[in-house]
């Protein structure tokens, strides 16, 4: 049922880079990681860059820190990213000016960001949506014409994911399980009951009886308190 694309060695943090593991379901365009970054290479392997889909980030985060135009002008350099192995797209990296002479690569904060910097055209405009809890706010165009409006109150998440059924278009879901937590006191809580859980995997289901779902990317990445 599920393609090993990297097979989890043995438990460990994600932090920032580390990718522990990495699944494909066989038959649909279905990823599991612990790392979210994995997510823009995911895409460029089952999506045609010919196409727009619509795009949904579902996430505490917006995902969206904004490299530099010459960090991003470096990563131009090197061959296209939807040839790149996932070894080496995890391993890309860019120098920068800067004193310190920083190495920048692409992780779990900035890979919404480089995703829509150089594939702008995949995602048509109009058909973006974020759901976060509002932590680390873009510092920068990610989307374009990403607008306050596209943003979606968690609470009504899976009525909104149910009304995309009635929608022309196909489309990306993003989702890092980190938005059902918060931390409060060192303490792990969870913001939502079973019943919301249940409508909000029921409305993902529907998605995928209509055919929406052009890829669906789950990021169990673990959140610490």
């Amino acid at each position: 049922m599920w393609e090993e694309i990297l097979p989890l060695k043995e438990r460990g943090e994600s932090r920032e880079k580390n990718l522990n593991f990495l699944y494909k379901h066989k038959s649909r365009n279905i990823y599991v990681m612990d790392n979210h970054r994995a997510a823009l290479w995911c895409w460029l392997q089952c999506l045609d860059q010919s196409k727009q889909y619509g795009l949904f980030h579902i996430d505490a985060h917006y995902d969206a820190a904004c490299p530099d135009d010459e960090e991003f002008e470096n990563l131009e350099k090197t061959k296209p990213f939807h040839e790149l192995t996932l070894h080496e797209y995890l391993s890309l990296k860019a120098y920068n000016s800067r004193p310190s002479h920083e190495l920048f690569s692409i992780d779990w904060a900035n890979y919404l960001s480089i995703f829509g910097k150089k594939y702008p055209n995949m995602i048509k405009n109009g058909a973006f949506k974020v759901a976060t809890q509002k932590i680390d706010k873009a510092d920068g165009p990610t989307i374009q014409n990403w607008k306050e409006e596209d943003e979606i109150d968690l609470k009504d998440l899976p009525s909104q994911i149910k009304a995309l059924e009635s929608n022309n278009e196909q489309w990306i879901l993003n989702i890092d399980l980190d938005f059902l937590v918060r931390c409060d006191a060192n303490e792990l809580i969870y913001k939502f009951d079973d019943e919301y859980l249940k409508e909000f995997a029921r409305a993902i289901e529907g998605m995928f009886l209509k055919n929406k779902v052009a890829c669906l990317i789950v990021s169990a990445q673990q959140t610490t308190p």
